[in-house]
């Protein structure tokens, strides 16, 4: 609700299976009433519909409590999508593959206010267009034309 008041023109796609509890529920509710500007798909999401949510989409925000790997990180590499992690080593590693490079914003915990403070952050014009070059960069350094060329340089 913090960032729909300072940012009237955010909306917020919150897509995947989850548990969501009565309260998150009517707080998401209240907040749409308001702002109609949360799009709720809590279901696994189809292979077939994830184009279609990542049209709509601008960021990528994995809030996960804990995690190993996460596929959602690849897709939005390839969609040159920036994001938005929890402090988890596996995040961090698909992230911050190449330090120089990193295509996410990592929160500094779990938190609400963690993750509204790199919800701003990444608002920020020059940040978000950084992280998103960023992608594109990863995207050509973990191609398979990229790889073969060092396998290449590696046998001569």
């Amino acid at each position: 609700e913090k960032l729909s008041e300072e940012n009237k023109d955010v909306r917020l796609i919150i897509a995947g299976e989850g548990e969501i509890e009565k309260k998150e529920a009517e707080l998401i509710e209240n907040i749409n009433k308001k702002y109609n500007n949360i799009v709720l798909k809590n279901h696994y999401i189809k292979e077939e519909d994830i184009d279609n949510i990542w049209e709509k989409s601008d960021i990528s925000i994995t809030p996960y409590l804990n995690s190993l790997q996460s596929g959602v990180i690849p897709i939005a590499i390839n969609k040159a999508t920036p994001s938005i992690i929890t402090p988890h080593n596996a995040l961090i590693e698909q992230c911050f593959i190449n330090t120089d490079n990193p295509v996410a914003l990592c929160a500094k915990d779990i938190s609400i206010e963690s993750l509204l403070k790199a919800m701003k952050e990444i608002l920020n014009k020059d940040t978000y267009l950084k992280l998103s070059e960023n992608c594109i960069y990863v995207q050509k350094e973990l191609s398979w034309g990229s790889f073969l060329n060092k396998v290449i340089v590696l046998l001569k």
